[in-house]
């Protein structure tokens, strides 16, 4: 059972699946859990690296890739394991191994469940962070609003109830039927879950910091 945040940053990828080619950077991909949604050579790294499933070793704030070695990097769910000291670094590290003319597709939770993250970016504070290092080509979505948010909650309900999972249940069952009746998870509010940011690196941004 997914979190509702969970869907619909899967169909967002979806979306822009077409958009991501070439030689492909997963940056922070501990699973490489989105390697199915994508056509192009993936390489993926993380902190803790995975020889079994080709994860290599990298630290997001000195990336061990050549300047404009990717057409596209993916950044999933990771700045918030950061620090706000370093969100900026690894941002232009970002920058720096991506080619001209290359694609940058991020995500990242805000209005989520604890999981042992550092920072919750708000959207116009990321937007801001991209346009400060140099990028000038960035569109940033909000996913997720109030109703997601409800259901994501009870499902977290769900999972730590002792005596109460039935309630929990039916509360799920009737809060994703709420929403698909009314398609209200293209809601937009005040509240969201997650922030998307799809960045084209132009030809006039340089990689040097």
């Amino acid at each position: 059972m997914k979190t509702f945040h969970r869907l619909l940053l899967e169909k967002l990828l979806k979306q822009n699946s077409v958009l991501v080619k070439g030689k492909i950077l997963d940056a922070g991909s501990g699973q490489r859990r989105y390697d199915h949604l994508f056509k192009g050579e993936i390489i993926a790294c993380d902190l803790n690296p995975k020889p079994e499933i080709k994860v290599e070793k990298c630290d997001l704030c000195a990336l061990p890739y050549q300047n404009e070695q990717f057409d596209s990097v993916l950044c999933l769910e990771v700045l918030e394991y950061l620090t706000i000291d370093t969100v900026k670094v690894a941002l232009k590290e970002i920058k720096r191994v991506l080619r001209p003319g290359g694609l940058v597709l991020l995500s990242s939770p805000f209005f989520y469940k604890d999981h042992q993250d550092n920072l919750r970016l708000s959207a116009h504070y990321l937007a801001s962070l991209f346009n400060e290092i140099g990028f000038s080509d960035v569109y940033v979505s909000k996913f997720g609003n109030k109703f997601t948010a409800y259901y994501d909650m009870m499902r977290y309900g769900y999972f730590k109830a002792k005596y109460l999972k039935p309630f929990y249940l039916l509360e799920l069952a009737l809060a994703m039927l709420a929403i698909k009746l009314f398609c209200l998870e293209n809601k937009q509010d005040d509240f969201y879950t997650g922030i998307m940011i799809k960045i084209t690196k132009k030809n006039s941004e340089c990689s040097a910091n």
